[in-house]
């Protein structure tokens, strides 16, 4: 048990309190509930209990607040009795442990990377526990070294225009300079439109033996460090419900771009375009990539967690 402990990193607070409830028959997510119960036995003998639970959402991790009490008290021919509470604090973190206990003794969790028995029987809508390394998506971790490169390209340009001079036929520094300024303005453009202000699209390589990756979306409010510093190119353990599954070999992609005005240019046109940014002048500049080919899955996430 000691071992399952779970730190986590990642908690969408409205599904995990979803899930609770429909496990536990139900409550409230802001409310103060209170009952009484009186039993007796014998010559009056008494027992009651009370019982009071308070739940928020306000911030992620905070604390939710489960009190208890109880009496007890007997008489013959007048009353005397004694009176013990206590309180116990729960975190979404302890909520996750007993939510993700609860599918686990259920046997409700698959876990595709540890077999490619496992991945063979899995299905939209299965509960799934990933093991692997968490990257910002592709196309935009391209794009925007690409963007870094350029900046620092035009940065040097500046110092050729004062050292070097023109060669027939070649444009000059200077021109060099108006183009790489243009590119970035293309680039940033692309990058406001393909990342949303409150949410990232991760890709994430599974641990070995079976090999496949998997596309989420994550909302930045439900994560611990919203700079998304913390998660980036780590490895985490992520929880969640199967929404598509893409077999290896087939024609089926992931489209990363899905969404953004550049979703609905045609596959020739982008790579086209990745082609021109490829080549661009004394620059080595990575791969840009806006597809993820099969074997992939896309999870909708409920906590991602070590």
């Amino acid at each position: 048990m000691e071992s399952d402990l779970i730190v986590p990193i990642y908690v969408d607070t409205n599904a995990l309190l979803d899930l609770l409830a429909s496990i536990e028959g139900g409550f409230s997510i802001v409310e103060k509930v209170t009952t009484r119960r009186i039993t007796s036995t014998g010559s009056e003998k008494a027992a009651s209990g009370e019982a009071s639970a308070e739940f928020g959402v306000p911030n992620v991790l905070n604390l939710l607040k489960v009190k208890l009490g109880g009496s007890l008290s007997s008489k013959k021919q007048q009353e005397t009795g004694e009176k013990k509470e206590a309180e116990r604090y729960h975190t979404y973190g302890s909520l996750l442990f007993r939510l993700h206990s609860f599918l686990d003794d259920k046997r409700l969790i698959k876990r595709p990377y540890e077999s490619t028995e496992v991945w063979g029987t899995i299905v939209p809508s299965d509960f799934v526990e990933i093991h692997g390394l968490f990257r910002p998506n592709p196309i935009v971790d391209s794009l925007q070294r690409i963007d870094r490169l350029l900046e620092l390209f035009e940065v040097l340009s500046g110092f050729m225009l004062k050292v070097s001079s023109q060669t027939p036929g070649k444009k000059g520094p200077q021109d060099e300079k108006k183009q790489m300024k243009l590119f970035r303005q293309f680039l940033q453009g692309i990058l406001a439109d393909i990342e949303a202000k409150n949410t990232r699209v991760f890709v994430i390589d599974a641990a070995e033996p079976n090999r496949f990756q998997i596309v989420v979306l994550l909302f930045a409010d439900y994560l611990r460090d919203r700079t998304m510093a913390e998660i980036a190119y780590k490895e985490y353990r992520l929880l969640g419900k199967v929404v598509r599954k893409i077999e290896k070999g087939s024609d089926e992609t992931v489209d990363l771009l899905r969404g953004t005005a550049l979703g609905g240019v045609g596959r020739e046109t982008l790579e086209q375009l990745w082609n021109a940014l490829n080549q661009l002048e004394q620059m080595n500049l990575p791969q840009v990539r806006s597809e993820v080919s099969g074997p992939a899955l896309e999870i909708v996430p409920i906590a991602v967690y070590i």
